[in-house]
């Protein structure tokens, strides 16, 4: 997987391959300003999942506060699982969720 920046690592974190989660095709974002860990998994060609949630969360712990991109219309789509941005989603069930 190749990723591009246009902003400064040194001021955002770095884009890292997940070495949490090396099942799953995912990169991990660690910001130092948020104290949060980010998930993006694109390996869907009609969403892109995003998921936060505080360091060495579990992936199947329900903690995780998560978006769906939605790239099916010409109008891109960004909701979040259980029509909230509570941290209360599980990772893992990303796929299956319910978003609004």
């Amino acid at each position: 997987m190749t990723l591009s920046r246009s902003i400064d690592d040194r001021e955002y974190g770095k884009f890292t391959e997940s070495p949490t989660r090396p099942n799953q095709s995912a990169v991990e974002v660690v910001s130092p300003e948020s104290s949060l860990i980010t998930l993006v998994d694109t390996t869907n060609s009609n969403f892109i999942y995003i998921g936060s949630a505080l360091p060495a969360s579990l992936p199947s712990a329900s903690v995780w506060r998560i978006q769906r991109v939605d790239l099916t219309t010409s109008e891109i789509k960004i909701l979040y699982a259980g029509e909230s941005q509570a941290f209360t989603n599980v990772w893992d069930n990303r796929a299956g969720l319910t978003y609004g």
